[in-house]
């Protein structure tokens, strides 16, 4: 890289940096909050854990006319992300991956949905926070992978997406979240979440999922919020490194039940199976480790702080 190229390089990923820190500290003030609450004011707690779980049952999927989709399930959704005709394709102005919106078709149900065919190795690429990362690899395919371990997990934030050949391309193919907003667009018009608790209790899941799966590139542009206030987790063809170590443990102050229930439970063996052709056995025993390293962090703000505390509901 060229010093002029690599000058630019840097002040680019700085100034992402400092507009990501800024976002963090808003959150982390808003996740202390929910601590502070929860061991001072439990009748107010509860009635917000209430409040948040109203609007993580099970997510109703629109078309691009905000009509509902008729969709039960999301083996539903990916039986009509593998076998609906193409209508219609464009390339997205955002990101750097090439991804396209596609029109699908099936049965007189239209449906939105994004192709990624991105399959990047480099000696050098870009890391979390600006740093730089050697054996670069950005990949379509650990989108499809993210997808399965959040089902693991009992997640419901990650979108549909399956593995797909459109024309002569093989990618991901996942549904389209209508109406929904970027991080980048709510700090930029100062939305401000209806219930503080929520937005922080679903922020906390995202970095819990983030450190596990260990992803370089969640930023202000896929993190993404629904009509609810919803957040959906996207864009994660970056991720399933070989690091042993969580990238971000400090930034995990809390842990929803079924979520802490899930990581444990998780084994080898049935990573393998669900994970298959598509995660290859060493980013699964490093997983696994980074796996450890979140039990052994969870367990001690559990100590720490209690289970009350440190444990919520949606």
């Amino acid at each position: 890289m060229r010093p002029g190229n690599y000058f630019m390089f840097i002040t680019s990923r700085f100034c992402k940096l400092l507009v990501w820190t800024c976002s963090l500290t808003a959150v982390f003030l808003l996740v202390s909050a929910d601590v502070s609450v929860r061991a001072s004011e439990p009748v107010i707690a509860r009635e917000a854990a209430a409040e948040v779980a109203s609007t993580n049952k099970a997510s109703i999927w629109k078309g691009k006319n905000g009509e509902a989709l008729p969709f039960e399930n999301n083996e539903e959704v990916k039986e009509f992300l593998r076998t609906a005709e193409i209508l219609d394709m464009e390339i997205l102005d955002e990101g750097v991956s090439g991804a396209k919106r596609v029109l699908l078709e099936k049965d007189g149900v239209q449906v939105r949905a994004v192709f990624r065919i991105i399959e990047s190795f480099r000696e050098v690429g870009p890391g979390l926070k600006g740093a730089l990362r050697r054996n670069f690899v950005d990949h379509y395919i650990f989108e499809v992978a993210a997808y399965e371990l959040s089902q693991m997990l009992g997640l419901d934030n990650v979108p549909p997406v399956v593995r797909r050949q459109i024309s002569s391309d093989i990618g991901s193919l996942q549904i389209w979240v209508e109406n929904a907003i970027t991080e980048n667009i709510r700090l930029e018009e100062e939305r401000r979440p209806p219930n503080p608790l929520a937005f922080s209790r679903q922020y906390q899941v995202m970095k819990i999922f983030d450190n596990l799966i260990c992803n370089d590139d969640r930023n202000l542009g896929n993190i993404l919020y629904d009509e609810n206030w919803k957040l959906w987790m996207i864009d994660h063809t970056r991720t399933f490194r070989l690091d042993l170590n969580l990238s971000e443990p400090e930034e995990i102050m809390s842990c929803e039940e079924g979520l802490w229930v899930e990581l444990q439970a998780l084994d080898e063996e049935s990573l393998k199976e669900r994970l298959d052709g598509l995660v290859r056995g060493s980013a699964i025993k490093a997983l696994l480790a980074r796996r450890d390293a979140l039990v052994e962090h969870i367990r001690k703000l559990i100590e720490r702080k209690g289970e009350q505390a440190a444990l919520f509901k949606f």
